[in-house]
């Protein structure tokens, strides 16, 4: 009961308000802009209209996701038991490709260096005086002057030193490969974003030392309801809201190619400009811009809900209203595009809609009763 009685206060209040607004508008002589009905049915309500006007609409798709590196380097050595004797960048600073992150003191690993490096320049001695002797023994044995059993020998030493230079070469090589491994340097042209080592800490092979993003590029893994991945295509224009900051504009750089089967989710990785001011691990908001299409729109204020179902108020012949069902599609600018229901140039009601029923008559003041108001002040 109690409810039906709201209603009908609501009702109340609403019609003493429209003839409030009538009486103010039309000035105390009972003249009036707009003619009413002889049919004695007063106005519901005071309402303003808008027509139905053909607009330029972005659909867009709204999305949430993590700001995250575009690629996240992990760097480290191969060395093992050494220590590190500098580290002359820091997290935050920018790097060059080839750039020196850490040096591990070289002592050790010079040292081998030389070793094999002298290893192989007496195997290289060995492998000459074996390849001399081994042509001697081709002459004398054709001579008759030694058996083909020393020949065979003398050959066979031969390879064997030939054999032992290659060992050794490929030692060196190693031992050169660790000296280089002891400067750790930047792979590429980033900037550090974690540093785990400091000097005179003992690396281990494998160890993650260093960070780095990659060019310094940063983008937007957005997570994308399954209903709307099918609409978002490579290199489609991504708004990126910030509060009380302008947007930062994006470009899908991947749609991700599988949906979580528990979240009913997609993956866009939208690729971010190197000046946008995000960090890694940020939360943000976005509209993926998907499509640009011309056609009807109203107001989002001229929109009512009944039943679960988008409605207007069609203003008809003396000012009657019917309620017709329409359907929406994107929104921009506080105008919504009507795919159905509406064509260009209908009358719906704007402000008031909210009060109104299907078959109401309603007062639509005219800048003309604007006009006659302002002069009467002025009288």
């Amino acid at each position: 009961m109690s409810e039906y009685f709201s209603v009908f206060i609501a009702r109340l209040l609403t019609i003493l308000g429209s003839f409030a607004l009538a009486i103010t508008l039309f000035g105390c002589d009972g003249s009036a802009t707009i003619k009413e009905p002889d049919d004695g049915i007063a106005p519901a309500l005071s309402v303003t209209t808008v027509q139905s006007s053909v607009r330029e609409i972005i659909h867009k798709v709204n999305v949430t996701g993590t700001v995250i590196p575009w690629q996240d380097l992990s760097i480290g050595t191969e060395i093992s038991g050494l220590k590190i004797i500098d580290v002359p960048v820091d997290e935050g600073d920018y790097v060059k490709k080839g750039q020196l992150l850490a040096q591990i003191d070289q002592t050790v690993v010079s040292a081998q260096l030389q070793h094999a490096e002298a290893v192989v320049r007496e195997a290289e001695a060995n492998l000459k005086f074996a390849q001399t002797n081994n042509s001697r023994a081709k002459e004398l044995v054709a001579r008759g002057n030694i058996s083909s059993q020393t020949a065979d020998d003398r050959e066979t030493k031969a390879l064997s030193a030939s054999a032992r230079l290659l060992m050794a070469k490929a030692d060196r090589d190693q031992k050169r490969a660790r000296v280089a491994a002891s400067r750790v340097v930047a792979p590429d042209d980033g900037y550090i974003s974690k540093r785990a080592v400091l000097i005179g800490d003992v690396v281990a092979a494998g160890r993650e030392l260093f960070r780095m993003v990659r060019d310094g590029r940063l983008e937007l893994s957005a997570q994308v309801p399954e209903t709307d991945i099918g609409l978002i295509e490579k290199g489609q224009q991504v708004k990126v809201l910030r509060d009380h900051r302008d947007p930062i504009i994006g470009t899908v750089r991947l749609v991700g190619p599988t949906v979580d089967p528990m979240t009913r989710l997609g993956t866009v990785y939208v690729s971010l400009p190197t000046d946008s001011g995000l960090r890694p691990g940020m939360f943000a908001r976005a509209d993926i811009l998907t499509s640009s299409l011309v056609g009807v729109a109203v107001p989002e204020s001229a929109i009512v809900w009944r039943n679960d179902k988008s409605n207007v108020f069609l203003v008809g012949r003396d000012n009657y209203v019917e309620l017709r069902q329409i359907q929406t599609g994107g929104r921009q600018d506080d105008w919504v595009e009507v795919t159905s229901g509406l064509e260009e140039g209908d009358t719906v009601v704007n402000t008031g809609a909210g009060f109104l029923n299907n078959g109401d008559r309603v007062l639509i003041p005219t800048a003309k009763s604007f006009s006659r108001i302002s002069a009467t002040k002025q009288e």
